[in-house]
């Protein structure tokens, strides 16, 4: 599966803005590159790892699966670094929504952060 999908429904999520203006407000530079994660939540380790497989490898990006925090849930956690493209997000979301609910699993929405 591309990183950024080829599904034209890109149709805007409240979510997106809402972290774009989170970020801006907490004086992040948005024209500077910064992590990214997506984050798919499963009931079962092999969903998470199915949909890890189904995803790919690539050197553009990491991939992660691991068991939720707090509660039972395993998380698929996709990180790659970019500036910040709503477009490009929205694209991506509904290409890991479909991944997701494929796999009997639920896209938990994406965060970004300055690089470590």
């Amino acid at each position: 599966m591309p990183l950024f999908g080829k599904d034209n429904n890109t149709s805007p999520d409240p979510t997106d803005a809402q972290v774009v203006e989170r970020l801006r407000s907490e004086g992040v530079d948005l024209k500077s590159p910064l992590d990214i994660r997506h984050i798919l939540s499963f009931d079962t380790e092999g969903a998470a790892r199915r949909a890890a497989l189904e995803f790919g490898e690539s050197p553009d990006w990491l991939v992660e699966v691991g068991r939720a925090v707090d509660g039972p849930k395993w998380l698929f956690l996709l990180t790659y670094r970019a500036v910040i493209d709503l477009a490009a997000i929205r694209k991506l979301r509904v290409s890991l929504s479909a991944l997701a609910e494929a796999n009997a699993g639920h896209y938990d929405g994406w965060e970004a952060g300055v690089p470590s």
